[in-house]
């Protein structure tokens, strides 16, 4: 649910922000749940899996965004790294 611009857990005013902000300090999420009640492991293992699949798909993206690049004719790739080598010694 969002409120305000800010996706909170079902039911709770708890920040989903906030399980992350937890889980990088060091918490497990058996800690988060206990120091928010009204937020269960059940939501946590959803919003995880939510961020795993939408990681998996910026990677899948990246993945193919290189991939076009790898796909690109020879002559078409050898003025890309002129290019891009010019650039770098032009700063």
């Amino acid at each position: 649910m969002k409120v305000g611009g800010v996706w909170l857990f079902r039911g709770t005013s708890v920040p989903i922000s906030a399980l992350f902000a937890n889980l990088e300090g060091g918490a497990t999420v058996d800690e988060f749940v206990e120091w928010f009640p009204g937020v269960s492991r059940e939501q946590v293992n959803r919003v995880l899996e939510h961020a795993a699949k939408s990681a998996a798909r910026t990677r899948m993206r990246i993945l193919l965004g290189a991939s076009s690049v790898l796909a690109l004719t020879a002559k078409t790739r050898k003025q890309v790294a002129v290019t891009v080598s010019m650039r770098r010694f032009s700063t």
